[in-house]
């Protein structure tokens, strides 16, 4: 049984040109349901919670329904998996006023050696992930793209969206970035990446778009004073899904820090509703498609 640890809201400031909450909030307001999630369970302590959820090795996210300004919010957080070293948990947001449910995170965490004997599952209860939690048109499979570098990605056809340096107030008390601010990173540079196949219908209130199913793997860490880019490109296109991939690395290292895959839809800002891709967004996509070999 999911049990409720967090209850919150959706404030105006949070809300994007599409005018419901950005993807980087709902991740903010997960990162705070798994942290409380943790200790309320017994998995983690005050000291040690930071360095758990540094440890997360993948996020599948599913986003069920809109949350617009003022949307009362309730997170609800389960265990589903619990191995020597190996956690499995969902966190999940729903309406509050109304228990439709907003989004569902499933998280994988690692537990790091420096805790292990600190760490314990003994009594742990679980529970079966729901059917609308799992994978719906991305594999449950680690990040496609993974140990590719920068230059390998921009040749199949990556362009770089995003660049910049991680702040302090970005992370989280021993300098690492906070979880959600890869999101929030991502978030940020999707213009960018809007700007290679749209005109200038988004952000008139007329067309925009929502993201439905969103899967980021881990493979390294950035901290304060980290410089980064961002490179992003298009899997696949059908009727109204496009299918995207997004890689973060470390400018001065050259790792792949994540690699995510989202699977995003236009929407009708006007009726609330998905439309077909608009046949010119879609000849320009077509064109800038990923060249996989």
């Amino acid at each position: 049984m999911l049990i409720p640890v967090y209850a919150g809201s959706v404030n105006r400031w949070e809300c994007d040109e599409n005018d419901h909450l950005n993807v980087r909030f709902f991740a903010h307001k997960m990162q705070q349901t798994l942290q409380f999630g943790l200790i309320e369970a017994g998995l983690a302590t005050l000291d040690n919670v930071n360095q758990i959820i540094r440890n997360v090795s993948c996020q599948h996210m599913r986003h069920q329904a809109e949350a617009r300004i003022a949307v009362p919010m309730t997170g609800l957080f389960g265990i589903i998996a619990a191995t020597g070293n190996r956690l499995r948990v969902m966190t999940e947001l729903r309406n509050t006023a109304t228990e439709a449910v907003l989004a569902t995170y499933v998280v994988d965490i690692n537990i790091d050696t420096n805790i292990e004997d600190s760490f314990s599952i003994d009594g742990i209860k679980t529970i079966d992930c729901p059917d609308y939690a799992m994978p719906r048109g991305i594999e449950a499979e680690p990040f496609y793209l993974a140990g590719l570098s920068a230059d390998e990605l921009i040749t199949m056809g990556c362009a770089v969206i995003g660049r910049g340096v991680i702040q302090p107030e970005e992370c989280d008390p021993d300098g690492y970035l906070q979880m959600f601010m890869y999101m929030g990173r991502n978030s940020d540079s999707m213009p960018n990446l809007f700007a290679r196949f749209e005109g200038e219908e988004r952000g008139k209130g007329v067309v925009g778009g929502a993201v439905l199913e969103y899967r980021m793997s881990r493979f390294g860490h950035l901290k304060r004073g980290s410089r980064y880019q961002l490179l992003s490109g298009i899997k696949s296109l059908s009727e109204k899904l496009q299918h995207f991939v997004h890689i973060l690395f470390d400018v001065d290292t050259g790792q792949m820090v994540t690699g995510a895959e989202a699977l995003a839809i236009s929407m009708d800002l006007v009726a609330r509703k998905s439309i077909p891709i608009p046949e010119a967004r879609r000849a320009r996509m077509q064109s800038l498609l990923l060249q996989q070999g």
